[in-house]
């Protein structure tokens, strides 16, 4: 503690006599105006000496002075003060008052070495401190009046002198030294007056005066009604009379946060009686929730009360009101988080501390009963997010698989969590699930497009559009592969929105097909339903590749009106292939105009590959066709022979002969 000295006294005046230090003219003014003499001799034990304690406006500094009748001046009513300046700001925890007593000193006499009075003093605080026992006399009711007038700086208070006048130097000492410093900063008290003294435009906040005022002595009248004090306030106050250091270190400690605010300091000390009950005491669980609830309602700002929410929210302290797992859930649910500085009480790393520490059931647990709640604030909304973070693969997927209302809610709330490749491997109930929340927001991150693809194929769900695209940029002859997926011998489910966009791309279809050796039920009623068989494109890429395709149409036995695709598709060319395909599919077409089962939208495909017979014959579709048939291979420039086994159907084949003769 550095500490500015002052001594005033007599000369020719009342005047400075030596200092160590010059203060502004107004701030000097006022200390050689209140270091006079007060008039204040006690009834009691006759001592005329008395402190004084006010604030320094200009020079920020606060004064705590001590004052002695000087009757050894030939002039009358001369006085000795000695006053010590201290910086409020500037104090720490361990700052001990009642040291200055022991710092003052009266000079002997007139014209005596003044020299010690022009240094500073530095005093080095001391962290044990000797307790001042119970302070004697004062009545507690009393007290309490007179506590709850300084610091809400109320209407002055003016007591008085009963005891000796070491009594009042004591009591203003134990309230100097419990106030906090930005409250103290207000405060104006003199332990000894003849006469109300007057700072400023009004009186000082605290003195004690002789022959008149309010006795603090005197037991608190039983008939009139006590004032109920603020339980935290009564602890302060217990603390102050029963002279505790500790609690006033406390407040020291503090004294930044709670500045000049009343409120703050109630608050700060029912955050105190809390921790001392915790402590010493053997009391009910207290909430970290009430812990939460002072520190959020006197300090609402993130800055504000910096070092209590620190202090009380710090593992050492939060540890005696709540485990580690409930002190997470509280803080990760408050709503009033926006009070708080998660970063300067180290949450982040809690949380991570906590995983790691503990078993992999009791994170789960405490994910889940966060994933429970109603309400999470943004910390808690990133744990939860980040929960993930820090697992090993296998770690995620047992606790996907112990818990899978929590997985969907983590992945809800971080998407990123989806980058990683495990989901793609779940059953097809489970991976629909997180592929919805998926592709509503897909993860930026995500490399593994090929074996999403690959597991989507046979499962019939919703894809959107931006992940269809996201196929064709990423997936490498992806119609190759989904259709080498669905080409089983065995039924295969489709995906139907993977399959449009396939089909979307019908020369890769057939090129894909001519590479086969053979097309299942399935994809064959596909092709047949997606690829018109006179297209452009069918044309283009020739009849070769229709082979597997057409092998396994005859080789599934497919009736006459399943055929008809392959009639059509064989007029497309004039080769071999094509020809080879009109002599398969023929004699099943044949028949079923034989027997008029062939359906009219299956007759209405092939009519224009037909040819015309008389109106009389117009009801001979069986002959239309071999006319049809005729004149195809004529314009391939068959030989006659070639037509006599041309089908297997030997009707057919004799019919066909006979119309190639007559044309």
């Amino acid at each position: 503690m550095h500490i500015e000295q002052l001594l005033h006294g007599y000369n020719n005046g009342h005047h400075l006599i030596a200092g160590s230090v010059s203060l502004p003219l107004k701030d000097a003014d006022l200390m050689s105006y209140l270091s006079d003499w007060s008039g204040y001799v006690n009834p009691v034990d006759k001592d005329t000496s008395y402190l004084t304690a006010y604030p320094l406006a200009e020079s920020h500094g606060y004064v705590i002075a001590k004052s002695w009748y000087a009757d050894e001046m030939s002039r009358p009513g001369c006085v000795w003060t000695h006053s010590l300046i201290v910086k409020l700001d500037t104090l720490g925890q361990y700052t001990n008052f009642y040291d200055l007593l022991k710092l003052f000193r009266r000079p002997e006499r007139e014209g005596d070495n003044f020299l010690s009075y022009t240094k500073p003093i530095e005093l080095k605080e001391e962290k044990g401190q000797e307790q001042r026992g119970q302070l004697p006399y004062v009545d507690s009711t009393r007290f309490t009046f007179l506590a709850a007038m300084l610091l809400g700086r109320q209407k002055p208070a003016v007591y008085a002198v009963e005891k000796s006048s070491e009594t009042y130097i004591e009591i203003c000492m134990r309230l100097i030294q419990n106030i906090p410093f930005g409250i103290l900063n207000e405060l104006v008290i003199c332990s000894g007056t003849a006469s109300p003294r007057k700072f400023g435009k009004g009186f000082y906040n605290l003195q004690f005066m002789v022959g008149k005022g309010d006795s603090l002595m005197e037991p608190y009248p039983e008939s009139t009604g006590k004032p109920t004090a603020d339980k935290g306030f009564q602890f302060w106050m217990d603390a102050v009379l029963s002279g505790r250091n500790d609690i006033a270190q406390m407040m020291h400690l503090f004294s930044g946060d709670i500045g000049n605010d009343a409120n703050r300091f109630l608050a700060v000390a029912n955050l105190l009686k809390l921790l001392n009950d915790r402590i010493i005491t053997a009391p009910k669980p207290v909430s970290l929730s009430e812990v939460l609830n002072y520190l959020t309602s006197a300090f609402p700002d993130k800055d504000s009360g910096s070092a209590i929410k620190k202090a009380y929210l710090g593992e050492n302290v939060s540890k005696l009101f709540c485990d580690e797992r409930d002190f997470i859930i509280e803080l990760a649910t408050t709503k009033k988080a926006d009070a708080l500085d998660y970063r300067a009480i180290g949450f982040s790393d809690r949380v991570e501390s906590y995983r790691k520490s503990k078993a992999i059931e009791d994170y789960e647990a405490l994910l889940v009963e966060l994933s429970k709640s109603d309400y999470l604030n943004s910390e808690g909304k990133a744990l939860l997010s980040n929960a993930l973070n820090g697992l090993s693969q296998d770690e995620v997927v047992g606790l996907l698989g112990q818990n899978w209302s929590l997985f969907k809610s983590i992945v809800t709330m971080n998407h990123d969590v989806l980058t990683q490749s495990f989901w793609l491997e779940l059953l097809p109930p489970q991976f629909i699930s997180l592929f919805s929340i998926f592709q509503s927001n897909v993860p930026d991150g995500f490399d593994s497009w090929e074996k999403l693809y690959l597991k989507l194929l046979t499962i019939d769900t919703f894809v959107a559009d931006n992940v269809l695209s996201a196929f064709e940029s990423n997936v490498n002859d992806y119609v190759s592969i989904a259709m080498n997926q669905w080409n089983s011998r065995t039924k295969v489910p489709m995906n139907k929105a993977i399959l449009n966009l396939c089909m979307k791309q019908p020369s890769r279809v057939i090129k894909w097909m001519g590479s086969q050796e053979y097309v299942n039920d399935d994809l064959r009623l596909v092709i047949k339903k997606y690829i018109n068989p006179d297209d452009t494109t069918v044309v283009n890429l020739g009849s070769s590749v229709w082979k597997p395709f057409v092998e396994s149409e005859l080789n599934s036995l497919v009736g006459a009106n399943e055929l008809v695709y392959v009639y059509v598709l064989a007029f497309n060319w004039r080769d071999y292939n094509a020809l080879g395909y009109i002599k398969s599919v023929l004699p099943f077409i044949y028949d079923a105009l034989s027997t008029e089962s062939l359906s009219y939208p299956a007759w209405k495909k092939i009519e224009k590959f037909t040819g015309s017979v008389p109106f009389w014959r117009s009801w001979d579709n069986c002959r239309k066709v071999l006319i049809g048939v005729r004149d195809y291979c004529k314009s391939m420039n068959l030989r006659k022979k070639e037509m006599i086994n041309f089908t297997t159907n030997k009707k057919l084949n004799k019919e066909l002969l006979d119309l190639w003769k007559r044309g």
